[in-house]
């Protein structure tokens, strides 16, 4: 559908049944969504594309999402993070 803003919403965490699920029941409601399966995966795709809301976990392989939150927010104050 031409003209349509879709809402783009990026998932990090590192378990696959949970984003794939996500994803699966955001795309339904119309939401572009996508994921990252750790915390420097999810900054860098910060950093490439915007964002309007990021859903965090907070227990990650590399990164603990309170350390994740911090790095977003010192080059994107604006987007809406849920941990």
């Amino acid at each position: 559908m031409a003209g349509i803003i879709q809402n783009k919403i990026l998932i990090i965490d590192d378990d696959m049944d949970v984003c794939r699920t996500l994803k699966s029941n955001l795309s339904e409601e119309g939401y572009a969504t996508s994921y990252a399966l750790n915390g420097w995966e999810g900054i860098r795709k910060l950093k490439t594309e915007n964002y309007d809301l990021v859903l965090l976990d907070l227990k990650l392989p590399d990164l603990y999402g309170t350390e994740v939150l911090k790095k977003i927010r010192s080059f994107n104050k604006d987007v809406i993070i849920i941990i």
